[in-house]
């Protein structure tokens, strides 16, 4: 398994929804208000970038030009931008931050990268083991 692979079920399984399936008409449940499709993408390109996967993979794996991936890289970045000040309010037992959609996301994108890591280190252990 590839590590764009194991991104796209981290973001599958912490947002309900599959980052490759563009017209996903299904509320993200416990994720985002809103009824956006384009936010698991958003993710999934986001954390890709994040974690060193060329920009061409990306497009090649979800049929995106480069300016849809950068565009996308961008608004990851947003996302994560407006919702840093409101998880460390949230930190400090602020109860009304889990209202905003990038603080939600930053929620989300930290679900994520805490199932990357455990899977990406189980499986550079079982390679490290046997050898594949």
């Amino acid at each position: 398994m590839q590590l764009i692979q194991i991104i796209e079920d981290a973001v599958r399984k912490n947002c309900n929804v599959a980052p490759t399936y563009s017209n996903a008409k299904k509320k993200l449940t416990n994720a985002f208000s809103e009824d956006d499709p384009q936010l698991p993408r958003i993710m999934f390109v986001g954390l890709c970038h994040q974690h060193g996967i060329r920009s061409q993979e990306i497009q090649d794996y979800l049929c995106l030009t480069k300016s849809q991936v950068d565009k996308k890289i961008g608004e990851f970045q947003g996302f994560i931008d407006e919702g840093q000040p409101h998880y460390e309010n949230r930190q400090k037992g602020a109860h009304y931050e889990a209202d905003n959609t990038g603080y939600r996301f930053l929620v989300q994108a930290n679900m994520c990268n805490s199932y990357l890591s455990s899977r990406v280190t189980s499986f550079v252990g079982l390679r490290e083991i046997t050898g594949a």
